[in-house]
């Protein structure tokens, strides 16, 4: 696996220290920079990062990436992979985590960066997809009050319309993808 560093820092505004915190979550995160210089609101925030990091290594031995726009353009606008849950390695590795699984609903992760261009970008997720934002949360709004919560609207039963909240400056975001249990 890739190692990722998570360098926000105290003088960074909130949107790029979530923008550089989205990059590790769902790989290898390692923190870098003066962490012992960030006031209470800054660490508040890199320790929601490194919580939710901590859920998704709990499942990530049946996680595969998936990225929901095709591979990324080196230079392009818009960035999203994810890790999607695999039932074929499950049941290979994990059968117990397969069995629960079935029938069950899980919960996917999504990571989406826009780095310039249109404000909404719109992907195909599959019939019946939920998509919520996690990081940062949007209940906790102290955390990163200058990272405000994207709009997350559902075009149809296949297909999300992410559109940022600030469209003058690069963001990031990750969101937890679930589906209806047939």
């Amino acid at each position: 696996m890739i190692r990722i560093d998570g360098y926000a820092q105290e003088e960074m505004d909130d949107e790029t220290a979530v923008f550089t915190l989205t990059a590790g979550i769902l790989g290898r995160l390692y923190l870098s920079g003066f962490i012992n210089r960030m006031g209470e609101r800054r660490l508040t925030l890199v320790r929601d990062a490194v919580a939710l990091h901590r859920r998704v290594l709990d499942e990530q031995g049946h996680l595969m990436p998936w990225w929901p726009d095709d591979l990324p353009d080196f230079n392009g606008p818009w960035l999203a992979y994810g890790l999607r849950h695999n039932h074929a390695i499950a049941e290979a590795v994990y059968p117990d985590v397969a069995a629960l699984m079935d029938g069950n609903e899980h919960v996917e992760y999504l990571a989406v960066w826009r780095r310039g261009g249109v404000d909404s970008m719109y992907l195909q997720l599959g019939h019946g997809a939920h998509v919520r934002q996690v990081f940062p949360d949007p209940g906790q709004p102290g955390h990163a009050p200058g990272a405000r919560p994207w709009t997350v609207e559902h075009v149809d039963p296949d297909t999300v319309r992410l559109t940022v909240s600030d469209s003058e400056r690069p963001s990031a975001r990750i969101f937890a993808v679930s589906y209806d249990v047939r």
